[in-house]
């Protein structure tokens, strides 16, 4: 299987365009299986716009996804309600997490379980230190092998990306959602840490960081205005279990953030 991980930026109308040409692209026969996005806004609001006053909020980006992606069944696990970048909406919208896996792929489980605060909360370190999920798809190979994937967009405080608190709680929750599952399993996204720190070493127990093991230099793209302060973000890692073929992070500027391309089996 091939699986892609992009935290999507909640899709600024200026890489709009050309994102949607290469996902689209991308999930074509022979293409990546199993999309993990971040950052995705979703709606079925009537007097919903398409975009928020500045550009920087697709409201039914989800409903772009699908609409592009019609081989991959799309599974939809929001944080956050009446959310834009700029504060509270006037109408309903939802932003979260989007899996997206083809359809010839047996999925026996879908779900996603909170690992700081619960829907719509917000924490004490910042406005943006909101309620933070994992969501997951547990997907069955054709040899009846089963791996859960793990979608995750971790804590933003408004400050940086090293250990608080809250960042730290919340990867201790993630950690033990990870330790219930049985099998083969991947924990991909936007992390929102940099190497080395105590929260992303929690998370490293029992698991493969392809990031540090590639000698990665950076997952931003040059759109990210502080990425020569902080390169990373964004994360697979791998347990046991998974026979990792092929990993790359792809230098194409449709985000802040750049793809996470891997092709993998189950052993």
């Amino acid at each position: 299987m091939i699986l892609l991980s992009l935290n999507v930026w909640g899709d600024e109308r200026k890489v709009f365009e050309k994102l949607i040409s290469y996902i689209k692209l991308m999930g074509g026969v022979g293409g990546v299986d199993v999309f993990c996005f971040q950052e995705v806004f979703s709606t079925i609001s009537g007097n919903a716009p398409a975009w928020s006053n500045d550009g920087d909020a697709r409201y039914k980006l989800f409903t772009d996804f699908c609409n592009i992606l019609p081989n991959h069944r799309g599974y939809f696990a929001p944080h956050h309600d009446r959310f834009d970048y700029d504060g509270e909406t006037p109408f309903f919208t939802s932003f979260g997490l989007a899996t997206f896996v083809r359809k010839e792929i047996h999925v026996t489980a879908v779900g996603d379980v909170f690992v700081f605060g619960n829907r719509n909360e917000v924490g004490s370190e910042h406005p943006f230190s909101r309620s933070r999920a994992v969501q997951y798809v547990t997907v069955v190979d054709e040899n009846g092998k089963p791996c859960t994937i793990c979608n995750f967009h971790g804590l933003w405080n408004g400050k940086n990306k090293y250990d608080s608190e809250e960042r730290l709680n919340q990867t201790k929750n993630v950690h033990a959602f990870l330790n219930e599952i049985p099998h083969a399993k991947i924990l991909c996204g936007d992390f929102n840490m940099m190497p080395g720190i105590e929260s992303l070493r929690i998370l490293e127990k029992g698991m493969r960081n392809l990031i540090v093991e590639s000698n990665v230099i950076s997952t931003r793209s040059d759109l990210y205005e502080k990425r020569d302060i902080e390169p990373y973000a964004d994360y697979i890692l791998v347990s046991r279990g998974v026979e990792v073929k092929s990993f790359h992070v792809l230098w194409i500027e449709v985000s802040d953030h750049l793809p996470l391309e891997m092709e993998f089996s189950v052993l």
